[in-house]
């Protein structure tokens, strides 16, 4: 099994600049203040299965080394290397239950998207550690922060919110 460091495709200057973007047309007037990269433990597992006609497909699937939260990779286009010292945040899930975790969530996914895939056997690849942009903000409401994936540049959700919201709290040494 490989472990390694997922090298942010998006640099600090585009980070800023995406995480800069109103949030949208009613979103309040809110100041971005600090932009840093959290670098996420994560499981990849490959999951190997079998389409409608019986053909063998392998996917790669991503689950959070924290709340487990489930997501389709790549990794064969990602720039990765060996980490010099272990990384800030570790993972909280044991490989059990992150496998456990990887082959329910990929069912219900297949289940909803692709029909009729039969899963024959899933392995653990790799442990990694992939980055994501966090934006925290200044508004009159407070504190806010906006998270974007280091790879893609793409916004991430509400469930994200809750695993860094997790991440924040336990890196500031409150818990």
């Amino acid at each position: 099994m490989e472990t390694f460091l997922i090298e942010p495709a998006i640099d600090q200057t585009e980070a800023v600049r995406i995480l800069r973007k109103p949030a949208g047309l009613f979103s309040m007037k809110r100041t971005l203040v600090k932009v840093e990269c959290f670098q996420l433990p994560v499981f990849i597992f490959e999951i190997k299965t079998r389409d409608k006609r019986g053909n063998p497909v392998v996917h790669e699937v991503c689950i959070d080394g924290i709340q487990g939260h489930f997501a389709l990779i790549q990794t064969a286009n990602l720039s990765k290397h060996k980490p010099d010292t272990q990384p800030e945040i570790d993972f909280n899930l044991n490989t059990a239950d992150a496998a456990d975790k990887a082959r329910r969530q990929f069912r219900n996914h297949m289940h909803r998207f692709r029909p009729g895939i039969t899963i024959e056997d899933i392995q653990l690849a790799s442990k990694a550690w992939y980055p994501y942009w966090t934006g925290f903000y200044t508004s009159r409401k407070g504190f806010l922060f906006d998270v974007i994936d280091g790879c893609n540049g793409k916004m991430q959700g509400v469930k994200m919110k809750s695993l860094f919201s997790e991440v924040i709290i336990k890196k500031s040494g409150y818990v």
